[in-house]
């Protein structure tokens, strides 16, 4: 079974390509594991590899503290706070944490912005390729289980 769980999704609105954390979460026994720094490292390793994400952001309640400075921790920052964003829970109000990856271009910058989405696109095909070579090399050995199972995490 599951002891936690990261879903996202791709926000192409403000003309950004953004990712979304729609939630993260883990099970109150496991918590304080390293479980979430392990999620949001997936999700920081995924947006790298596409690179073509200029932020990813994710709403936090405004009293949940514990949450804020996890995510302050991997260089996401309070960038606005929305009052009465939660319906059912109390207090409604939520922060809206973003870690900008790249920044917003200015019109003048559109030559440069195309100049850097090449390069971009030459480096990405780059590492595909060494990913390729790397998977090669990995197909040859056994490879060690990372997923964090109950056995794992009570040694």
């Amino acid at each position: 079974y599951s002891l936690g769980a990261v879903c996202c999704r791709i926000d192409t609105s403000e003309n950004s390509r953004r990712l979304y954390i729609m939630t993260l979460g883990c099970l109150y026994p496991y918590r304080r594991l390293g479980i979430g720094s392990k999620m949001v490292e997936h999700v920081l390793k995924y947006v790298h590899a596409d690179g073509n994400f200029d932020s990813i952001f994710l709403h936090v309640q405004v009293n949940n503290e514990g949450a804020i400075d996890f995510y302050k921790k991997f260089g996401f920052e309070i960038v606005e706070t929305k009052e009465h964003y939660y319906k059912r829970i109390e207090p409604a109000d939520a922060h809206v944490l973003q870690k900008t990856l790249r920044p917003k271009l200015m019109n003048g910058d559109a030559k440069l912005s195309e100049e850097k989405k090449d390069k971009r696109r030459r480096v990405s095909s780059d590492r595909h390729n060494i990913s390729r070579q790397r998977k090669d090399l990995y197909e040859e050995r056994p490879r060690k289980c990372q997923f964090f199972n109950q056995k794992k995490i009570r040694k």
